[in-house]
């Protein structure tokens, strides 16, 4: 059965639907942002400060995420009071008068809102506006340097061991540590280097695409002594590369290209590096 705004009481655990209702009895949701049609940013104040992310298409819930570390069940608490805030808002919405409706759906979404400021401004005011985050935000910078590096340097393994060095120092506190609601922020990111490997090999790039991925495997393997994965967001990440490098022992490849596969194939397990992680010997 579907999850949607009028059964969802009835699909989850009773416990967890009682503490969603008292959370949002409570106002512990604090701001409820559509960023696009049916989609949705909510914020849960609770013994910390969570985000929530639902997609609605028409009642029904077709997507939800919470980053708090809730294991016990596919939904948290968090994300049923935000269902009963979306809930409530939709009963609302359909009980106000026809032109009162009209007037709310005339409401734009934040993406459009940001996507018509960015038209109206010139360019040295966005330069300038982003000169200024990047003095006041640290993990914003090595964002910035993880999505565009490409643009000053070439392609190579260098590259991406750039890529993912400014990406894991923009996702670590203070004290050296990824934590659980950071690591999959982190892990997405990871994912869409991986996604450019990939793409390079798929366009005959083979020995800088072979090159980068075996460098990806022995850093993110790394990561597992300071990233709270207890989703295995990283793991999958490590697998997704591994499917990359068994793609490549099916290619037709010259004998130089094979001779470096089998050397970092053999490297890999003399130091027994595998996608469960056994055996890794720490850095």
């Amino acid at each position: 059965m579907k999850l949607t705004l009028n059964n969802f009481e009835q699909l989850i655990n009773e416990k967890i639907v009682k503490r969603g209702r008292n959370y949002f009895n409570n106002g512990y949701v604090t701001d409820v942002e559509e960023t696009e049609e049916g989609e949705f940013e909510i914020i849960v104040q609770g013994s910390d400060t969570y985000s929530v992310n639902l997609t609605i298409a028409g009642e029904v819930v077709t997507d939800f995420y919470c980053d708090c570390p809730y294991d016990g069940g596919p939904l948290c608490k968090h994300i049923v009071a935000a269902l009963f805030y979306l809930q409530e808002d939709n009963i609302e919405t359909f009980s106000l008068p026809a032109k009162k409706q009209q007037n709310k759906q005339k409401a734009k979404f934040t993406s459009q809102q940001t996507e018509e400021l960015l038209d109206l401004l010139s360019h040295d005011d966005l330069k300038i506006f982003v000169r200024d985050l990047f003095a006041n935000d640290k993990k914003l910078r090595q964002l910035f340097i993880a999505r565009y590096i490409q643009l000053s340097s070439p392609v190579s393994k260098e590259l991406y061991a750039k890529k993912l060095q400014a990406l894991v120092k923009a996702h670590t506190d203070k004290d050296g540590f990824v934590g659980y609601r950071e690591t999959r922020g982190l892990a997405k990111a990871i994912q869409e280097i991986v996604e450019d490997v990939e793409k390079e090999l798929q366009n005959g790039q083979i020995q800088p695409a072979m090159q980068a991925a075996f460098m990806l495997v022995e850093e993110v393997v790394k990561l597992f002594y300071y990233v709270d994965d207890s989703n295995g967001e990283i793991a999958g990440c490590i697998c997704y590369l591994f499917e990359i490098l068994e793609t490549l022992t099916t290619m037709e490849l010259d004998d130089a290209l094979h001779d470096k596969l089998f050397d970092h194939l053999t490297t890999l397990f003399e130091k027994r590096l595998s996608t469960t992680g056994t055996g890794i010997s720490k850095p």
